[in-house]
């Protein structure tokens, strides 16, 4: 009987290795349990939004970016899925994850982050000496030093015998003397026309010459066979807002008026980034622009390290949300409406759903 009891206890411990319970019973899955990059985590028993921790950073601030950017749980139970990246200063070793609700539900799981860097190769044998190079320029000579105290003023000396008188010279021409004050004029005229020039030339230059050029694109061909390109207006990279702007391929910089498209894109943290709105030239729909821009906005998302995009559903656009919707899930976004009782609908909040899309660090991108 003894025997059959401890064989039972082993059976139901086994069953449990990979689950983590809080005193609440809430259970949370890593899967992997170890890596460098992402974490799926899953769960059930948590209640009202959930957010993730890493560590011992438990303030409401700390905790990481998800996919899907809101979870909530999908049932009674409580079960919620995500996606959260392993933060880029995470040291080789365990690290704990930790779950929290909106209702103090808590439960943690052990991490661990793998070492990717390689062992330290070798010291390879000194290269020989080169040759001595040649002497340098002489540096600039030092700053001349003070003059000294002026000596004490001499004895007048004795007056010398006057000189014997010269010739009288020949008479001048008649007529007020002129003297050397014209010539004096001149050259300062000369000088402060000079000083004048090269302020005027210093100024443009800080104006104009510093100034640096919006970078362009390749964007792609539409249904039409016409090509497009796209300039990106960016202060530094990954500023808080970055423009862009679509205009077909053989228009100059001269002849540019008005934008085919435009979008805005929000950085909303290091892996986050936000679209604001897109909008094509009434002329130009159903050509495929949208497409075209759209894939080149999460091109550059991924070239800057951004793992995930999403967006607001505005009210003011139900009109056409069937076309809407119809545009980003045939481009490979999640389309949600929001239930009128879902509590991410505030009180005369004009947000009525969200798109979002998760990219992939490995996709390949196509050249420009």
């Amino acid at each position: 009987m003894v025997i059959l009891v401890t064989f039972l206890t082993l059976v139901m411990a086994a069953a449990t290795a990979n689950k983590v319970y809080s005193q609440d019973n809430e259970e949370i899955y890593l899967d992997p349990e170890s890596g460098f990059s992402t974490i799926t985590i899953t769960g059930k028993g948590f209640v009202g939004y959930i957010k993730v921790y890493w560590d011992d950073n438990l303030d409401e601030e700390d905790n990481l970016p998800t996919i899907p950017y809101n979870v909530l749980p999908e049932s009674h139970l409580g079960w919620f899925s995500a996606i959260i990246s392993v933060p880029t200063q995470a040291e080789p070793g365990k690290h704990t994850v930790t779950i929290k609700d909106n209702f103090d539900h808590e439960a943690s799981a052990t991490f661990t982050v793998i070492d990717m860097t390689g062992p330290q190769g070798s010291i390879g044998p000194q290269g020989v000496r080169g040759e001595r190079g040649l002497q340098g320029l002489q540096g600039v000579p030092g700053p001349r030093g003070p003059l000294g105290p002026a000596g004490p003023t001499g004895p007048p000396g004795e007056q010398g015998l006057p000189g014997e008188q010269g010739l009288p010279g020949m008479p001048g021409e008649s007529g007020p003397s002129q003297g050397l004050l014209p010539l004096f004029l001149s050259l300062v005229a000369v000088i402060l026309a000079i000083i004048a020039l090269r302020l005027v030339m210093q100024q443009s230059k800080a104006k104009y010459g510093d100034k640096k050029e919006v970078p362009t694109h390749y964007l792609g061909t539409d249904k039409e066979g016409r090509q497009w390109q796209v300039d990106v207006y960016q202060d530094k990279p990954l500023a808080p807002d970055v423009h862009f702007q679509v205009w077909p391929a053989n228009l100059k910089p001269g002849q540019r008026k008005n934008p085919s498209a435009t979008a805005l894109v929000s950085v909303i943290s290091k892996d986050v980034a936000k679209l604001e709105n897109m909008e094509v030239n009434l002329s130009l729909e159903n050509q495929g622009i949208g497409s075209l821009l759209l894939r080149y906005i999460e091109r550059w998302a991924v070239r800057n390290g951004i793992i995930a995009l999403y967006g607001d559903l505005n009210r003011r656009h139900a009109d056409h949300f069937d076309k809407l919707e119809y545009f980003y899930q045939t481009n490979g976004w999640t389309w949600e409406l929001f239930d009128p009782d879902d509590p991410r609908c505030q009180p005369d909040s004009p947000i009525v759903g969200r798109i979002e899309k998760g990219l992939s660090p490995t996709e390949s991108q196509p050249k420009e």
